[in-house]
């Protein structure tokens, strides 16, 4: 069997938006038709699942030199608002298509258990809010990284509860 993931940043940064080491990341960014081919990846189904690729860093390591900084950001926070608002908000993918590569996919391709909204299931929910932009800011960040080259940026689909195993572990 065979795989593709895609990372969200792949999917919507390229090099010339590079501004600073928050943008250094591996695989590198690279060209516009770069990124347009791992999105064409994604619509066409070769790539299966979309990663966080999260890569927390603290802020004196990020504030190196860029060539001496290591590579990541932190992305686990920002996956979800930045797919939604880019791809399904945009019409390029469906609500299912968005489920299934962030959701469904990686539990089968993992063979993790199966969840359901049926009564008696376990509880691992995250309520997004898909009606409301929001502007991501470095003080919300509850990584213990900063490192995210989309802070200052606008999305919708920002948690406003997360439930693990019937108990909310957040809430805005």
């Amino acid at each position: 069997n065979i795989t593709c993931e895609v990372a969200p940043h792949h999917l919507v940064l390229n090099q010339e938006m590079i501004k600073d080491a928050n943008f250094k990341m591996n695989p590198p960014l690279r060209t516009e038709l770069d990124r347009l081919a791992t999105v064409e990846a994604l619509l066409d189904g070769t790539a299966c699942m979309i990663a966080s690729d999260h890569a927390p860093h603290t802020e004196a390591e990020k504030s190196q030199e860029y060539d001496k900084c290591p590579n990541g950001i932190i992305g686990l926070e920002t996956m979800i608002p930045i797919v939604y608002t880019n791809f399904v908000r945009t019409g390029l993918i469906s609500l299912n298509r968005f489920l299934d590569v962030l959701v469904y996919n990686p539990i089968k391709v993992f063979g993790l258990d199966e969840r359901s909204l049926e009564v008696g299931s376990i509880a691992d929910i995250a309520i997004i809010d898909i009606e409301n932009e929001h502007t991501y800011s470095k003080e919300e960040i509850l990584s213990k990284g900063k490192n995210s080259p989309y802070i200052g940026n606008s999305y919708y689909g920002f948690p406003v509860c997360t439930l693990v195993n019937g108990k909310i572990v957040y809430k805005k």
